[in-house]
């Protein structure tokens, strides 16, 4: 991932199923050798798979939910626990910084006023640094 002037690095990550890691690779994976223990799978996925596993023990039923559409009084009145995961770098308290970011936190804060979210940073997924273009 490219933001304006951060490069943002994933980490190796190990397949959690052997036919993920015969998928096709793309971006700074193909500089990998063979075995280096890069998975062609989206950055997020370990991660939410880590807090689905964590909320798992403690609740009966789990949502993870990623359109901020979904999110209706509903829904949001008949949960226990809400958290919000976050990539560092690109999402901070006053922006989000990639396409529609900015349209999509204000949509997430108006429709969840009087439902407060937990917070759960992404931060072994993804590092960043300044830019070196």
């Amino acid at each position: 991932l490219l933001r304006q002037e951060t490069d943002c690095i994933t980490s190796p990550t190990s397949c959690w199923h052997p036919t993920l890691s015969e998928e096709t690779k793309f971006g700074h994976a193909l500089l990998l050798a063979p075995g280096e223990g890069e998975c062609p799978v989206d950055v997020a996925q370990s991660a939410l798979t880590r807090l689905w596993d964590d909320l798992r023990t403690r609740h009966k039923n789990v949502a993870i939910v990623g359109d901020v559409d979904l999110l209706t009084i509903e829904f949001l009145s008949g949960t226990s626990e809400r958290v919000l995961a976050k990539f560092p770098c690109l999402m901070d308290e006053k922006q989000w910084d990639f396409f529609e970011g900015d349209k999509l936190r204000k949509e997430l804060l108006e429709r969840t006023q009087e439902y407060p979210f937990k917070e759960w940073l992404l931060t072994d997924e993804l590092r960043c640094h300044p830019s070196s273009s």
